[in-house]
């Protein structure tokens, strides 16, 4: 026998089984059929590899987000993570404060409510020691009946709160129309211009607004309206042969639900600034009851200072001070020693200067040593009794915290209220401007949208994608300069946990000269991203030229205690 024959006889009946489909029965496929096949073949293979490649970026992502979990805690060195150096200041305490576990410091957070069941902050609670809960009485005499947590200045005794605020430009807007302006224009005519340049813009804005919600509303019908064409054609029964005619128009509908919900979405936050923001009419003090325009009409507001809010805010910021450490999902605050202060005065919209001052005075009087500011504003009504309230405090020794703004602006060029200067300089030595940093080095370093100033802004400090706690025992990331400045007025209750002699002007010279010093060129923020970015030295960004090290500041502070003795 010939070796092809033999070859022929070991191959055929190999080949012809391969050939069997699972019936049995011979075929035969076409030139086309084998096309197809190898088509669905291809198809196949791309739709496992696109399968593999998202499971690992998953993967990646999930390993990322967890260690960003605690980026912002971590060593600019060790890790290479622009961090406060968190780890390094504990184990420095290990070793030269051994046995010493700190002293308690109130920090005061002025902030929305305040979710003060969490896990995460309900043992670091500050208690009025002078208050007998729950009697309706003003036990300690201060003036607040029941504040055995804190003060509500946006509540009333039915337990109502003030949910939304106006603009300050549209305050102005209003009480331009209510003043005489001749007169105004006689006895204070710095003020009038104030005014009218507020009313100027209120008016434009109020305008956009009112344009972008009829817009908006028009788009959003025609979605509407394709989205039942689409769900109709979906239903279709003439379609129930053309699997991919349906499966077409269902991938359509889910894209017009999504796009329609995003609109929706954009359609209510303008709603709420068209029909609160910037409606003059809107009765914001209604709730409370008291007099805007009189700073000594402060009988008003409730002990109420944890439920809810339509912005949560305050819980954020009290995780970022004092959340338990080395829990499960790696959130933990600067200090278990602080006492957080609950004092309420934000809602959404503009603060009012009235609340805000009384705030200030409610948290140095009932003896917090640090008061936390995350909010802010671009105009100021009645900036004076702010200003007042401020040197209050630092004539009390108290530090003041706020965060820097979140608009990419140079605050060397434009006001964000409250303000520690005058025309004539700054009037304190104990008031902190923060600006928030990335969790990148090199020219990313900085958040784009932070708010920056060589001579307004003071330090740096992490300020993007910050694991904070969130209401129902959760947590979740936040950005924004509200979550760097908790962190500077954290690392001052540790510095003075540890040296309590030191006053908070100190204080705030300790954390500017042991910030870590940055000689590189980072990015501007800037408000178009679309635009090149600039680089600058970091150096022109603020005054310190640095970002908060809780370590290096605690080397300094013992080195300055050493030379007082």
């Amino acid at each position: 026998m010939s070796k092809s024959i033999l070859l022929f006889l070991l191959i055929f009946p190999a080949a012809w089984a391969l050939a069997q489909p699972a019936g049995g029965r011979y075929r035969v496929y076409t030139s086309r059929e084998y096309q197809v096949r190898e088509k669905q073949i291809r198809e196949q293979q791309a739709r496992e590899h696109n399968a593999r490649e998202h499971q690992l970026r998953a993967n990646a992502n999930r390993s990322a987000r967890h260690r960003l979990r605690g980026w912002h805690l971590a060593d600019w060195k060790q890790d290479s993570l622009p961090g406060i150096s968190l780890e390094k200041a504990y184990a420095w305490l290990d070793t030269h404060k051994s046995g010493h576990t700190g002293e308690e410091v109130v920090v005061a957070v002025l902030d929305t409510k305040l979710d003060i069941r969490h896990e995460a902050i309900r043992d670091n609670l500050w208690t009025n020691p002078g208050e007998i809960p729950g009697n309706g009485l003003d036990d300690d005499g201060n003036g607040y009946p029941d504040d055995v947590h804190g003060w509500n200045f946006l509540g009333n005794s039915a337990g109502e709160d003030v949910l939304y605020q106006l603009s300050e430009t549209a305050r102005a807007a209003r009480l331009l129309e209510q003043i005489d302006t001749a007169a105004l224009r006689l006895s204070d005519p710095k003020r009038l211009a104030t005014l009218q340049k507020y009313a100027a813009a209120y008016r434009e804005d109020a305008a956009f607004f009112r344009e972008n919600y009829r817009a908006l509303d028009s788009i959003l019908s025609r979605e509407e309206a394709a989205l039942r064409d689409l769900a109709a054609l979906r239903d279709n029964a003439a379609l129930r042969d053309g699997a991919a005619l349906r499966n077409g128009a269902a991938n359509q509908n889910e894209a017009a639900l999504r796009e329609s919900r995003a609109l929706r979405d954009q359609r209510k936050a303008i709603a709420i600034q068209k029909h609160f923001f910037y409606n003059p009419d809107y009765q914001e003090r209604a709730i409370t009851g008291d007099r805007p325009d009189d700073l000594y009409d402060r009988r008003y507001g409730n002990p109420v200072i944890s439920g809810r809010a339509p912005m949560e805010h305050a819980l954020g910021v009290a995780g970022v001070l004092a959340a338990r450490p080395n829990n499960r999902l790696g959130v933990a605050g600067v200090s278990e020693k602080i006492r957080i202060m609950p004092v309420v005065m934000v809602a959404e919209g503009d603060e009012h200067d009235k609340d805000v001052a009384l705030a200030i005075r409610y948290a140095v009087d009932n003896g917090a040593k640090i008061i936390n500011m995350s909010w802010g504003k671009r105009q100021s009504l009645y900036p004076g009794w702010v200003q007042d309230a401020i040197r209050y405090a630092s004539q009390r020794d108290v530090l003041l915290v706020h965060s820097a703004g979140n608009t990419a602006d140079d605050l060397d060029a434009v006001d964000y209220y409250p303000l520690d200067y005058t025309p004539d300089g700054e009037f304190t030595e104990s008031f902190l401007s923060v600006g928030a940093l990335s969790p990148r080095k090199g020219p990313a370093l900085v958040a784009s949208f932070s708010n920056y100033g060589q001579r307004n802004v003071d330090l740096f400090a992490p300020g993007n994608f910050i694991f904070t706690p969130h209401t129902g025992n959760g947590y979740t990331y936040r950005q924004g300069t509200s979550y760097a400045a908790p962190l500077v007025a954290g690392v001052a209750a540790l510095v003075w946990s540890h040296y309590p002699d030191f006053t908070a002007a100190e204080i705030k010279d300790i954390l500017m000269a042991s910030a870590t010093r940055v000689d590189g060129e980072v990015y501007l923020p800037r408000k178009v991203h679309s635009a090149s970015p600039q680089r600058v030295p970091f150096t022109r960004l603020c005054k310190s030229g640095g970002i908060l090290n809780a370590f290096a500041a605690l080397q300094l502070a013992a080195v300055r205690n050493r030379t007082r003795l």
